[in-house]
């Protein structure tokens, strides 16, 4: 396995920019085909180690959350509306954008509610305008995707083998990115009125 994992490792940075850029690519897809973006950035960790990692997942998960956002609002409206309609977070969202709408971006994408790549399509049908849906976005899923990529690169590093004090170092990543995930997603649903 570990053989296997090394061998993509390999592949994607013996490609250099090329590689990134495959990766971005495939990212970008998964995305707007509502797969898990975390796993990518994830991944980006692993392959391309924390400060490229970080660089690579926040780009692609940017851009494929401008593609759905824009997808949605120009040519899937009438059809993504129907559930809109049918879902209490969306109702809530709604009536809360006209006023701040780039803070109920930045809180949607800090709760667990909605997976982030239904999110891009949801917020397509709402009232959000495009600037504060981008920059609520950017902002936002910086955190999640620093400790993604942070999980990535630290199990690419135990790889090779670690002592107990990088397994351990591991382990308490792995726990304080679960309380943070449920600590924000709290405050979300609290500020967004939803129980």
């Amino acid at each position: 396995m570990i053989d296997w994992l090394e061998g993509i490792i390999n592949a994607f940075q013996g490609l250099g920019p090329l590689g990134a850029a495959l990766f971005v690519g495939a990212y970008i897809l998964a995305a707007l085909l509502l797969l898990p973006e975390a796993l990518f950035s994830v991944a980006a960790g692993v392959i391309f180690g924390m400060g490229w990692g970080l660089v690579v997942s926040w780009s692609a998960a940017m851009a494929s959350s401008m593609l759905a956002f824009l997808i949605a609002r120009y040519a899937l409206r009438e059809r993504l509306e129907k559930y809109v309609k049918k879902s209490k977070w969306l109702d809530a969202a709604n009536h809360a954008l006209p006023k701040e709408g780039w803070k109920v971006v930045a809180l949607a994408r800090l709760s667990p509610l909605v997976p982030f790549g239904l999110q891009n399509y949801l917020f397509g049908t709402t009232k959000v305008k495009l600037r504060a849906y981008a920059a609520a976005t950017a902002l936002a899923i910086l955190p999640g995707t620093i400790v993604a990529v942070f999980l990535g690169a630290t199990g690419r590093a135990l790889l090779g083998g670690g002592d107990a004090l990088k397994w351990g170092l591991f382990a308490a990543g792995i726990v304080a990115s679960v309380v943070l995930s449920w600590f924000l997603g709290r405050i979300a649903k609290k500020r967004l009125g939803i129980r």
